[in-house]
């Protein structure tokens, strides 16, 4: 994860896809879950991830130029977006699978938050989609200075 923030990148996402213990852990609506906004982002901002996984790394300055605001459910999901918009250099990393220690997971180990977690992911990917898309300038969005990426 470190090196990749060594060698430029913006943001560091970890990648639960690149192992086979990591991708056995998820539910399979986890998976479908993955694909889908993955697909969906790549529609609207021409950048695919390969997951929206448990850990993820942003300089601090990286940080305050996407502005982020959002605190429910598709947080992660906003950040990354907000990260393509802004220009960031960002890069996916392996990450290695480990049972949890003790207890069950608040989303995935329930079917009600999961599909309140999955309503509120893709609530934010529309709202942002047709949201006017920010530039890379500080402040601006990008239609005001007419670089809209589709």
């Amino acid at each position: 994860m470190i090196e990749a923030a060594e060698h430029g990148a913006d943001l560091v996402l970890g990648n639960r896809f690149t192992t086979k213990a990591g991708r056995q852990a998820m539910t399979r609506v986890q998976r479908f879950g993955n694909r889908l906004v993955s697909k969906l982002i790549e529609y609207g901002w021409g950048f695919r991830f390969a997951d929206f996984g448990p850990l993820r790394l942003i300089r601090r300055q990286a940080l305050d130029d996407i502005n982020m605001r959002e605190r429910g459910f598709g947080w992660n999901v906003v950040m990354q977006i907000r990260a393509i918009e802004a220009g960031l250099r960002i890069a996916e990393v392996p990450v290695r699978y480990r049972p949890r220690q003790g207890g069950k997971s608040k989303i995935s180990g329930n079917v009600l938050a999961a599909v309140c977690a999955g309503f509120g992911i893709l609530q934010a990917v529309a709202r942002l989609y047709f949201a006017p898309r920010r530039s890379p300038i500080a402040g601006e969005t990008a239609a005001a200075t007419g670089k809209v990426r589709m």
